[in-house]
């Protein structure tokens, strides 16, 4: 089945299926399973995430560790609209992958 216009697929075990669909009739509040789950994982990340975008300009992202106040940089590569942290000196650490999921990271980006 191909997913309606705007909408993506996502794969995952039936039984994490069945388990989110099981937690969905006992807490959606009326609201439809997609609704919920993009509510439940978004609410999730915002209250959990231990990172926060400080502010990105027009080469650099500044990330802050919020358990340990920690200011991270991280470089846009302009050649190949990759980020690159220099704390960990890597291209695909966690600290890009968080930036990653970030609107103002992705629109500097795609530039």
């Amino acid at each position: 089945m191909m997913p309606k216009s705007k909408q993506v697929t996502i794969t995952m075990r039936e039984e994490d299926y069945n388990r989110l669909r099981e937690l969905h009739r006992i807490y959606s509040e009326g609201l439809s399973f997609p609704k919920w789950i993009t509510y439940t994982i978004t609410s999730i990340i915002q209250n959990n995430a231990i990172f926060y975008v400080l502010h990105v300009d027009s080469d650099t992202v500044y990330l802050e560790n919020k358990k340990t106040n920690e200011i991270i940089r991280l470089s846009f590569n302009a050649n190949n609209k990759t980020l690159y942290c220099t704390k960990c000196n890597k291209d695909d650490c966690l600290h890009v992958g968080f930036c990653l999921g970030n609107i103002k990271v992705i629109t500097r980006l795609q530039g």
